[in-house]
């Protein structure tokens, strides 16, 4: 194939995109580690009220995002609030001086929740994590969950 036919099929790719029951349209596309395919499923959806609309990405092997991967989103979507105060404390405990500097103390203030993931399951726990940027553009913070836990934080400057 020559690199213009493939440059056109690529522009005009018509995506492929299913009808998930919980998270309504997604867009399938997919990623290849360590030589396996890894469907992704991708939308934009209100999160809560107050919010604007975020991306949402759910990594499956399967045919769509599985039940403990809509489990995880409805537990994310009902403890919110606590999620994002697990997330200040462990900013303040183990960030502190580079949160200062960007003025990331406080994720519910100056920041904007633009992503979601939910990877695949591993084990007993399904890994996921939430990425904010700052509203002033200044910094991004990225946050790792497995399970219930805060894996890690990752807080840079975006300039």
């Amino acid at each position: 194939m020559s690199l213009l036919g493939a440059l056109i099929r690529g522009i005009f790719r018509r995506r492929k995109s299913i009808n998930d029951e919980f998270f309504g349209e997604m867009v399938v596309d997919y990623v290849k580690v360590d030589g396996r395919k890894i469907n992704y499923f991708s939308c934009e959806k209100k999160f809560l009220p107050g919010h604007d609309t975020v991306d949402i990405t759910v990594y499956s092997s399967g045919t769509g995002p599985s039940e403990r991967q809509k489990m995880t989103f409805k537990k994310l979507t009902n403890n919110y609030l606590e999620i994002t105060e697990k997330i200040n404390l462990k900013i303040k405990a183990d960030h502190a001086e580079n949160a200062e500097a960007l003025e990331a103390t406080d994720i519910n203030k100056g920041f904007i929740l633009e992503s979601i993931s939910i990877h695949e399951e591993e084990g007993d726990a399904v890994n996921w994590d939430l990425e904010y940027i700052a509203a002033e553009g200044k910094a991004y913070v990225d946050v790792n969950f497995i399970g219930e836990k805060i894996d890690f934080i990752d807080i840079d400057s975006l300039n």
